[in-house]
């Protein structure tokens, strides 16, 4: 499984988030098929499931109670990002608390290899 932030998403514009989401969504989609990843000079990959999260869209969800202080020490970790006591940190903060509150703790949308491509999902 590779994991990485959802592009498709009605509110993300922070470019790299897109960028990112969108190429591994490319690669991934190819990984398992060797002589396209050898035209790249790279190996192939049994890549089954590309589960992407910050998604409007979740259809997996995941009850990580017992790993929400370690979860919230991890995004402190990103000091850059969210400095100590920072008005957006203390944001950031209590809307994981209302997420975990309300058993939303980790939203995914998992594709797997036959979703990734060309296959919508069928309701």
């Amino acid at each position: 499984v590779v994991f990485v932030t959802d592009p498709d998403t009605e509110s993300e514009f922070h470019q790299d988030h897109t960028v990112i989401g969108r190429m591994t969504g490319y690669i991934v989609n190819f990984a398992v098929n060797a002589p396209i990843m050898k035209s790249y000079g790279a190996g192939s990959a049994d890549v089954k499931e590309l589960a992407l999260y910050f998604t409007d869209r979740p259809n997996f969800t995941v009850r990580a109670g017992k790993y929400f202080k370690i979860k919230i020490d991890a995004v402190l970790e990103h000091s850059s990002q969210f400095p100590s006591g920072a008005e957006d940190t203390k944001r950031m903060i209590r809307y994981l608390k209302l997420r975990r509150l309300f058993g939303k703790e980790e939203e995914f949308r998992v594709l797997d290899r036959f979703h990734m491509h060309c296959h919508p999902k069928m309701l």
